[in-house]
């Protein structure tokens, strides 16, 4: 049983159904519209004379609202490969702490570095192991 504190931690924070896809889809779209619209207002800035402060105004949020539009597309994009994902059986869920490991150990073949002595230096307090053996 979940305590009170989880409840709420999950209703707020929680997956969502895949229904919620579309959500994105439609603000992606408003905020395309946004951006166009706002692109067209710019002939205002040059009525009855040049207004340079709403010409950028206008600029700066015809950009952030293709952000947004392109923010909202790569969600809907993710969210529906997400849930092809879920629908085709794959596995959704990250990897575990051993499989990451054997994953990077077997992708990368081993290189080997060349000895230097500076970390035995470093161990020995500034005096490598070899030194003894000219003495």
């Amino acid at each position: 049983m979940l305590s009170s504190t989880e409840q709420v931690k999950n209703f707020l924070l929680g997956p969502l159904p895949a229904v919620y896809c579309d959500l994105f889809y439609y603000l992606g779209i408003s905020s395309l519209v946004v951006a166009i619209l706002t692109l067209f207002a710019l002939p205002t800035a040059f009525y009855p004379r040049f207004n340079p402060t709403q010409f950028f105004l206008l600029i700066i949020i015809s950009i952030l609202y293709f952000l947004v539009y392109l923010t909202d597309r790569i969600l809907y994009n993710l969210c529906l490969n997400n849930k092809k994902a879920g629908k085709e059986g794959l596995s959704i869920q990250p990897k575990s702490a051993d499989q990451s490991k054997t994953a990077t150990t077997t992708a990368a073949p081993p290189t080997a570095a060349p000895p230097t002595a500076a970390p035995e230096a470093a161990q020995q307090g500034g005096v490598a192991k070899d030194a003894n053996k000219h003495m």
